[in-house]
């Protein structure tokens, strides 16, 4: 896992890497239950989507690119 928080004049960027194994459809990760992780519940990114859906300036981006899974949660300053 790597994880990165960068602070810049517009807002900051909170980002977590994992290590994935194959591809799978991202968008699939946003409902709850729905896990890559054996013995996980599956909530996490389902908890964010419905935490940022109450923001106007915080943003959520996940993608899958040569086996790593980057989750990038983003805010901008208001």
């Amino acid at each position: 896992m790597k994880v990165l928080l960068l602070n810049t004049d517009v807002g900051f960027e909170f980002e977590i890497r994992n290590k994935v194994a194959g591809t799978f459809d991202t968008t699939k990760l946003q409902q709850a239950g729905v896990t890559t992780k054996e013995g996980h519940a599956g909530l996490g990114l389902a908890s964010a989507q419905a935490i940022i859906s109450n923001y106007n300036n915080v943003f959520l981006a996940h993608a899958i690119k040569d086996n790593w899974f980057t989750f990038t949660l983003s805010v901008n300053k208001a």
